[in-house]
């Protein structure tokens, strides 16, 4: 995993963190990062 990685996926955590506590998400599947771009999948 390359450092650009490593940020991206940290950040996605924060985002994650973020949607359950703001947008009251159930739950998220997780993330999933590629280079500098990332996935955050969310279900309601």
């Amino acid at each position: 995993m390359t450092t650009i990685e490593i940020r991206t996926h940290t950040a996605l955590h924060a985002l994650k963190a973020a949607a359950v506590n703001v947008l009251a998400a159930r739950c998220t599947a997780g993330v999933h990062a590629k280079g500098n771009h990332g996935r955050l999948p969310l279900h309601y």
